[in-house]
């Protein structure tokens, strides 16, 4: 099976599965827990990260920490990383408040 994940994504012009696995599991971990509540990783496509963040404000955020943000996910993502990783914000507007 994973090898049809690997033959699927190269099709699709996406990041082998496990460079998307350790990005997208180890998330919050890697950007941060304050972070990762205002922003989530969608997909990869080709060499953009493409990314929704909750409101105007986080968008600017990514773009100033983009650089620090982008070595770190080349560290988690170990070899199979695009080479040269861009961030790309989507708006996906306030997520609903979580019961806690």
């Amino acid at each position: 099976m994973s090898e049809s994940l690997a033959q699927l994504s190269a099709q699709m012009g996406t990041a082998p599965p496990e460079t998307l696995s350790h990005i997208f599991s180890r998330w919050a971990e890697t950007v941060g827990e304050t972070v990762a509540a205002h922003v989530r990783p969608e997909r990869i496509e080709g060499d953009a990260l493409v990314v929704a963040v909750d409101s105007p404000a986080w968008a600017s955020h990514l773009k100033t920490h983009a650089p620090d943000l982008l070595g770190k996910l080349s560290a988690v993502a170990g070899e199979g990383a695009p080479s040269s990783l861009v961030i790309r914000v989507r708006a996906a507007g306030r997520r609903p408040e979580r019961d806690t």
